[in-house]
């Protein structure tokens, strides 16, 4: 308890929230220490008061972003100027079959591997680290999901000295572009019919005017050869 902790020669500590005289609501920081005399003897308190509310707000927003990242079925993750990974989400880290320990901290060459990262990767970030938001994609195989198409946005982010970091955001958009081809090859194959239709109306079309245009060369032959003379 309060008073117990005082008695062990402990600073006890707490936080309440006080409402000010203008209706706002501050997150208080309150420590206690007891001051002893000769004998050690509890002669007095000592006591601090801290307005954390800016600190509490900020803890507040970092856990609702932390949540954000980690339920996003895209890839996330923060890069430095060293090439370094800063932070990576859990579909990061799946997709890729790590541990986040295995990625956060170490170089993105280790991680990517030499080829990826120096052929397209590298040039990506170096393109970012200049202040640039950078969209492209490019096709990527993992160990458990095989070869998926991605969708990559680079962000850069500021720091004191300029952009220090990039934050990059990885979309699988396979399903979305199989989906997209099936798609095409449905209106190709609609067009396709649609084409076929036509030129079938067109053919019975003409085949019914060649019947007509037959119906009456027959009737003038039959004509001709009841009216010609015998033997002729």
């Amino acid at each position: 308890t309060f008073w117990e902790t005082l008695v062990e020669k402990r600073t006890a500590r707490w936080e309440i929230v006080n409402k000010t005289k203008d209706g706002r609501f501050l997150t208080i920081e309150a420590s206690a220490s007891a001051v002893r005399g000769e004998r050690g003897r509890i002669t007095g308190f000592l006591a601090i008061q801290r307005d954390i509310t800016e600190r509490k707000r900020a803890e507040e927003a970092l856990k609702e972003y932390e949540k954000v990242v980690e339920s996003s079925e895209d890839m996330i993750l923060v890069v430095d100027r060293e090439y370094r990974y800063r932070m990576a989400n859990r579909a990061y880290a799946a997709y890729r079959g790590m541990e986040r320990s295995q990625i956060v901290g170490k170089p993105a060459r280790e991680v990517l591997g030499t080829e990826t990262f120096e052929k397209i990767v590298k040039k990506k970030l170096d393109e970012c680290f200049q202040g640039n938001i950078v969209r492209f994609e490019m096709k990527r195989t993992y160990p458990k999901l095989g070869q998926r198409d991605l969708s990559l946005a680079y962000f850069p982010i500021e720091g004191p000295a300029g952009v220090d970091r990039a934050a990059c955001i990885l979309t699988d958009i396979t399903e979305r572009l199989k989906a997209e081809k099936a798609l095409e090859k449905t209106q190709q194959q609609f067009l396709q019919a649609q084409k076929m239709e036509a030129v079938g109306r067109l053919a019975g079309g003409v085949a019914h005017d060649f019947n007509n245009l037959l119906t009456i060369i027959n009737g003038y032959s039959d004509l001709m050869l009841e009216t010609a003379p015998e033997g002729r």
